[in-house]
């Protein structure tokens, strides 16, 4: 499980620079929803209270579990170069440009207060 509230603004702000399907390392390197996401208003003891209940679940617990060693096969053993080749392969957007595999871009962290 992912949690996350931060500055509403910052927040605000982020979500309209940068388009993305999830915001968890692990749900966009898998391009699924392996772990939940409890972003901003998400997050609340109701929510966060059944996301927690779910890992008790020897069921849950399993697929989350097998999914984990999915994304460990999917970054590979090869070590930190092959891994980072591996995530760049991961489609995101910036105000609406679509960045892919084949196009190398550094964010500045100053671009997005707050989520670094």
């Amino acid at each position: 499980m992912v949690c996350y509230r931060g500055n509403w603004i910052s927040y605000q702000i982020a979500k309209r620079v940068i388009s993305l399907k999830y915001i968890s390392l692990v749900n966009l390197i898998m391009d699924a929803p392996v772990v939940t996401e409890l972003i901003q208003g998400d997050l609340n003891t109701r929510n966060l209270k059944v996301e927690l209940d779910k890992l008790l679940d020897p069921a849950y617990s399993d697929k989350l579990q097998r999914d984990y060693q999915a994304l460990r096969e999917r970054l590979g053993n090869e070590g930190l170069a092959e891994g980072q080749r591996r995530l760049s392969t991961i489609p995101y957007k910036i105000k609406g440009i679509t960045i892919g595999a084949k196009t190398a871009v550094k964010i500045p962290l100053k671009i997005i207060p707050k989520l670094a």
